[in-house]
C-alpha cells in the first residue's frame, strides 16, 4: 500500500505527517506500507525551487531535529512527482483536496482528509503555524515557532490515529 500526504507546497504539514506516521507504523512493526508526501501548488514550488529553496521549512526541521527526526534531507516534491501507484492519497485541508479533484479526477476518489481518516468529524483543515487560530490573543509573547509546536502536536495526535485506524482496517 502507498499513502501519499498532500498540503500547499510540501514544506511541513504533508512532510511531518509522513514522518510521524513512517514512527507510528514502526512502531507497530507494519512494513508494508509506503509513506510519501508532496505539495499540490506547482507554481509555489517551481518559484521555491528557483529561488533554491526545496528542502522543508527550516523551523520543522528543527522542531523536529529536537523529536529524534532528522527530516534535514527531504526535497520538496510536487504532487506529479510522486502520485503513481498511490492507494490513498491524505490532504491536509479542504483546500488541497479541491485542488487534486480539479487537476487528478482519476484520484479523487481515494483521497480523505487527514483528520476524516483520523476519525475526527469536526474541524477537518489541519491549519498552517501561523494561522490565527493557532495564536493565544492572551499570550504576548507567541512566536512562529509556538505556532509550529503547537502544529506539530497536532499533527503527531492525527498521524497515530490515522495509523491505529489503518491498522485495525487492514490486519484487525
Amino acid at each position: 500500500m502507498k499513502i501519499l500526504y498532500v498540503c500547499h507546497n510540501n514544506k511541513g504539514r504533508s512532510i511531518a505527517l509522513a514522518e510521524y506516521t513512517k514512527y507510528f507504523l514502526k512502531k507497530r512493526d507494519i512494513n508494508d506500507i509506503k509513506i510519501e508526501s508532496a505539495g499540490i501548488d506547482l507554481e509555489n514550488i517551481m518559484s521555491l525551487r528557483k529561488k533554491g529553496i526545496d528542502k522543508a521549512s527550516r523551523t520543522i526541521i528543527q522542531i523536529m531535529a529536537e523529536q529524534g527526526f532528522d527530516i534535514s534531507s527531504h526535497k520538496i516534491k510536487y504532487i506529479e512527482e510522486v502520485i503513481s501507484h498511490s492507494d490513498l492519497i491524505i490532504p491536509t485541508d479542504m483546500l488541497t483536496i479541491e485542488k487534486i479533484c480539479v487537476e487528478y479526477p482519476k484520484y479523487y476518489e481515494i483521497c480523505v482528509l487527514a483528520r476524516e481518516v483520523a476519525g475526527y468529524l469536526s474541524e477537518l483543515d489541519i491549519l498552517g503555524p501561523c494561522h490565527e487560530s493557532r495564536r493565544d490573543p492572551k499570550d504576548k509573547n507567541w512566536t512562529e515557532k509556538k505556532g509550529y509546536i503547537h502544529m506539530l502536536a497536532e499533527i503527531k495526535n492525527i498521524s497515530r490515529r490515522i495509523v491505529k485506524n489503518i491498522a485495525e482496517e487492514l490486519y484487525m
